[in-house]
């Protein structure tokens, strides 16, 4: 008989009622599967039966099963309840534990059995490496399982220890980036990185033909509403200069829509949200020359850049995009790309300030236009 052949064993007398109690659950699943993971169950030295150990104040506490080396020291300690009996077992299971110094735990009614990795921080449940269900999971599964956390050869040279860690912290580690993904999501929901809006900009001219601005995608990822009716792509891109008569700025607050900046005090208007940016980063680097290198070296865009030394790396595999869509500052040798949406012209901008050291919304102070259906803005 095969480890395979006792899961289907132990499976049949759970099915059949034959696992009355807890004399029957150790003696028709637990021993069963253990003989066939290299276990003499019939040796009390090695699979020692209600191992005993003393608590500090010299109290008695017997433990149902230990999994011994061969000089008696135990290395598994085994919990057995009658079926659908194990809920809150765990406590008695992990304070055993605490007294022999036994770092691997199993708690089981012959039908779920349950894997603890026990001298690592958490709660009882957080210690749990794996639940196993054998009328639940595959037969394959099981297997692997059991062999993977009992097979003695691997308890004796603490193998199973080394994976029950692994899967411990596979499972933190799962558990942290369950936690965090709503959070991510919001963040790019709140903002979407103009990677992932290029991305549905082109499946939509892929199925239609026709490209929305990045703006639109920015504001479907958003809401998850469909594109109103009637909107438009416009392509053309437009800056506009800096006025040389800049009007001082008496105020820090915008009366209306006009795309623009205040900077040392003046307040600079712009036909579009791209001509800010572009605009701003002129000023930027006449302000302080080191400021293109600075922002260049800071991570940009999820798997693009908005400004650097060469446009090709402004849109890597879309050479067309690189040179239509991308504009020289005025300082030389750096460019920037003029394809973004507002919410990423507006990260732009914030890293921007922060490269340099000053506080967005009162060193700068931005308004962009916020984009509507029936204008979109033409940048």
């Amino acid at each position: 008989m095969e480890l395979a052949d006792a899961v289907r064993l132990v499976k049949t007398r759970l099915l059949g009622g034959l696992l009355p109690n807890e004399p029957a659950v150790s003696q028709g699943a637990v021993f069963t599967i253990l003989k066939y993971l290299g276990w003499p169950v019939l040796d009390p030295a090695v699979v020692a039966p209600e191992y005993r150990m003393r608590t500090p104040q010299g109290a008695l506490r017997f433990a149902d099963y230990a999994l011994c080396r061969d000089d008696g020291h135990p290395l598994v300690l085994i919990e057995v309840k009658a079926v659908g009996r194990i809920a809150n077992a765990d406590v008695q299971l992990f304070e055993y534990c605490f007294h022999a110094g036994v770092p691997f735990a199993v708690l089981t009614d012959g039908q779920v059995w349950r894997f603890y990795i026990t001298m690592e921080a958490g709660s009882y449940d957080e210690r749990r490496v794996y639940q196993l269900d054998l009328l639940e999971q595959d037969d394959t599964v099981c297997c692997e399982r059991l062999a993977r956390y009992l097979d003695r050869e691997s308890v004796m040279r603490s193998v199973n220890l080394a994976n029950a860690r692994s899967d411990f912290n596979d499972a933190i580690r799962s558990a942290r980036i369950q936690s965090v993904l709503p959070q991510a999501w919001r963040a790019i929901l709140d903002a979407p990185d103009s990677y992932i809006c290029e991305m549905l900009a082109a499946k939509v001219s892929e199925i239609c033909g026709f490209e929305p601005d990045l703006d639109g995608c920015t504001d479907f990822i958003r809401e998850h509403t469909t594109i109103s009716p009637g909107f438009t792509y416009a392509p053309t891109l437009t800056t506009t200069p800096l006025p040389t008569d800049s009007p001082v700025a008496t105020t820090t607050e915008f009366q209306d829509d006009a795309p623009g900046y205040i900077f040392q005090g003046r307040r600079y208007f712009s036909g579009s949200n791209t001509g800010v940016m572009v605009d701003l980063f002129n000023k930027l680097a006449e302000f302080e020359p080191s400021f293109p290198s600075r922002f260049a070296a800071r991570k940009q865009g999820y798997s693009r850049r908005y400004l650097a030394a060469d446009k090709y790396d402004l849109y890597p595999g879309q050479p067309e995009r690189c040179e239509g869509l991308s504009v020289e500052l005025e300082v030389g040798g750096w460019f920037i790309a003029t394809h973004q949406s507002r919410a990423t012209i507006e990260n732009s901008l914030r890293l921007a300030c922060e490269v340099l050291g000053l506080e967005y919304g009162s060193d700068v102070v931005v308004n962009l236009r916020s984009r509507t259906p029936t204008m979109p803005e033409e940048d």
